[in-house]
């Protein structure tokens, strides 16, 4: 009986973990990503369908501990699967058509959905925000900052060159009420965290 237990509650658990993650389809059209921007959250696993031509996806650039990919999507190879372990910024491209704009983003948060923000480089004073977002960075760089809805789209977006331990607040009461993506980004690398207004 112990046994059947244990097994058991293994099976929900296991059960449970896959319920949690998501597939998320990109349509492979004519010479789009279709979307083109898309947020997901480590464990989530992105599913290219191809809809016609002949096309690619080939990561471009991935986080340090992700597995690169490249993969045909045409008649004979319809479909293309990638989970997504590891957090941060991937760019992804079609080969083939790149250089007529058919290239992607993909911005992955953590399991939580609540990234653990680095150190070193900014904290975000508050996760909910009512009328400011206020962030406070620890080294002086030029930092190009977005926020972005959960569909991808820009909303806001601001440049700016901070101090070490200087605190910069940026307006965000005009925007509806919901679930933003700030991501920052110092020319080198990029992070993100969702927000929400409220």
């Amino acid at each position: 009986m112990k046994k059947i237990t244990i097994l058991l509650l293994f099976v929900l658990m296991s059960m449970s973990k896959i319920s949690q993650s998501a597939v998320i389809p990109v349509s492979v059209e004519n010479i789009v990503f279709n979307p083109a921007n898309i947020i997901v959250n480590v464990g989530d696993t992105i599913m290219w369908v191809w809809s016609a031509g002949f096309h690619t996806t080939t990561s471009t650039a991935i986080p340090v501990g992700a597995t690169p990919w490249d993969a045909p999507i045409d008649a004979s190879n319809p479909m293309f699967m990638y989970q997504v372990t590891v957090e941060g910024e991937y760019d992804f491209i079609c080969s083939i058509h790149s250089s007529m704009g058919m290239v992607a983003h993909i911005t992955v948060l953590g399991t939580s959905g609540l990234p653990s923000v680095s150190a070193t480089q900014f904290s975000i004073v508050n996760n909910l925000v009512e009328r400011d977002l206020a962030v406070k960075f620890h080294s002086g760089k030029n930092w190009q900052v977005e926020l972005r809805s959960l569909t991808g789209a820009m909303v806001k977006e601001f440049s700016l060159v901070t101090e070490t331990g200087r605190t910069e607040v940026f307006p965000v009461a005009d925007l509806p009420n919901g679930i933003y993506i700030v991501r920052f980004y110092d020319g080198q690398s990029a992070r993100s965290q969702r927000i929400i207004k409220q």
